[in-house]
C-alpha cells in the first residue's frame, strides 16, 4: 500500500539532506519564530514560506518516489519478520513446500529469454505475492487441523465406543440413572465423531486448494518459459484473481474452524516475500 498524503507531509516537514545534522525546515521555522519575537510580521511570512515549501516538496514526483521507497523498505522489513515467524511454526516438510513455491514465484517475477530479462508489472507481482501468502496461511491452517486429527482416537475406535454405549443403553438391565449418564457420554462421542469427520473433510479440501495454487504457479512458470516476453505470463497471472478470490472467500467462510486467516486480504509486498525466499533458510532441528 502506498503512503498517504499525511505521510508525504510528515516526510517533507522532517526532510534532511545527506550530511546535514538537522532538517533545514526546522532551522527556518526556528529563525522565523525568533524574528517574530522582534516583529510579529515575520511569523506570517514564515507561515507562508512554510506552506509553500511543504506544498512544493510533497508535489515533487522525485520526493514522493523517495518516500515510497523508504516506506516499502520499512514495510518489507516488517513483513519479512512476520513471514519468518509464521514459517517457523510449520513442520520442516511444510516449510520446504512453502519455500519452494515462493522460489518459483520469485523466479517468475524476473525471467530471461535469450539473455534478455522481462519484468512483470507491480499488479502482477502483487498477485503472485498474494498467492504465496494464501498458500502459507493454508499450510498453517492445515497444520492446526492435522494436530487435531493426529491427537484424536482412530475413527474405528470411536465408532466401537459408540456402539458399545448404544448396546448398554438398550439393555433392559441398565438402571435409569446409568442410562442417563451413558446417554450423555453417547451425545459427546457423537459430537466428537461429527467434528472429526468435518476436520478430515476440511483437510482434504485444504490439500486440494494447496495443490491448485501450486499448479497455478507451475502454469505461470511454463507460460513464462514459452513466451518471448512477459505477455504470456501476464495473461496467466491476471487470471489468478478468480482463483485467489475463491480461496480467500472459502477461508473466510471457514474462519471459525480454521483460524489463522486474519491477514489474507493484506499480502506482503513482493519485495518482502520473495526477497526473504532468496535468503538461506534457517535450519531447525
Amino acid at each position: 500500500m502506498k503512503p498517504g498524503f499525511l505521510t508525504y507531509l510528515g516526510a517533507a516537514f522532517n526532510a534532511r539532506p545527506l550530511g546535514m545534522p538537522l532538517p533545514p525546515n526546522w532551522v527556518g521555522l526556528a529563525a522565523a519564530g525568533l524574528l517574530g519575537l522582534v516583529n510579529p510580521g515575520f511569523w506570517l511570512i514564515g507561515a507562508g514560506l512554510e506552506l509553500g515549501y511543504l506544498l512544493a516538496l510533497t508535489s515533487s514526483a522525485r520526493f514522493r518516489a523517495t518516500v515510497d521507497a523508504a516506506h516499502l523498505q520499512a514495510a518489507s522489513g516488517t513483513w519479512e519478520s512476520k513471514r519468518a515467524a509464521l514459517i517457523e511454526r510449520l513442520p520442516a516438510d511444510e516449510r520446504k513446500r512453502q519455500e519452494a513455491l515462493e522460489e518459483r514465484c520469485r523466479a517468475v517475477l524476473t525471467h530471461g529469454q535469450d539473455g534478455d530479462e522481462a519484468t512483470l508489472d507491480g499488479a502482477q507481482a502483487e498477485s503472485l505475492a498474494q498467492l504465496a501468502w494464501v498458500h502459507l496461511r493454508l499450510l498453517l491452517s492445515r497444520n492446526r487441523l492435522d494436530r487435531v486429527v493426529s491427537e484424536a482416537e482412530p475413527p474405528a475406535e470411536v465408532a466401537k465406543r459408540i456402539r458399545d454405549l448404544q448396546k448398554r443403553i438398550a439393555d433392559p438391565s441398565t438402571s435409569e440413572g446409568l442410562k442417563n449418564s451413558l446417554a450423555s457420554q453417547l451425545e459427546i462421542l457423537n459430537s466428537r465423531q461429527a467434528s472429526h469427520t468435518s476436520v478430515r473433510d476440511q483437510l482434504a479440501l485444504i490439500d486440494a486448494e494447496l495443490e491448485r495454487l501450486r499448479q497455478q504457479v507451475e502454469l505461470v512458470r511454463e507460460q513464462t518459459a514459452l513466451s518471448a516476453d512477459a505477455s504470456g505470463a501476464s495473461r496467466t497471472i491476471d487470471a489468478l484473481g478468480a482463483t485467489l478470490g475463491e480461496t480467500t472467500r472459502w477461508l473466510s467462510d471457514q474462519r471459525q474452524v480454521l483460524g489463522e486467516v486474519e491477514d489474507l486480504t493484506t499480502a506482503p509486498p513482493p519485495a518482502a516475500l520473495f526477497a526473504a525466499t532468496s535468503k538461506k533458510p534457517t535450519q531447525r532441528g
